[in-house]
């Protein structure tokens, strides 16, 4: 499975929970590490961090570790943010992080 099919399955799920996101498209001059896909978490003003992968991506990169950095920092600061790999993990950290819609959908 491509990162591209992730992201669209992801971004899909967001959009079912109604959760507010965006797309962040990356160019030359874009701050390196910032996440894929950023939203909010309706009703706790939580900001919302994804970083997309497809399975068995390299993590020694240079990319990678900005991407880590990034993450690490958001969640420091109060933030959700995380890699994701299986679209299945968004609905868990949204459940995780007490989004009650979240919560009562079923993964099959």
């Amino acid at each position: 499975m491509k990162e591209s099919d992730i992201k669209r399955q992801i971004r899909n799920i967001l959009r079912l929970l109604k959760v507010p996101h965006r797309n962040v498209v990356q160019g030359q001059f874009s701050d390196h590490g910032i996440s894929d896909l950023i939203g909010v978490i309706p009703g706790s003003g939580r900001a919302l961090f994804i970083e997309v992968k497809k399975p068995g991506h390299r993590k020694n990169t240079k990319t990678y570790l900005a991407q880590h950095n990034f993450l690490a920092e958001m969640n420091a600061a109060g933030a959700l943010g995380f890699f994701c790999e299986d679209p299945a993990k968004v609905i868990s950290a949204l459940a995780g992080a007490g989004y009650e819609p979240a919560k009562r959908m079923r993964i099959s």
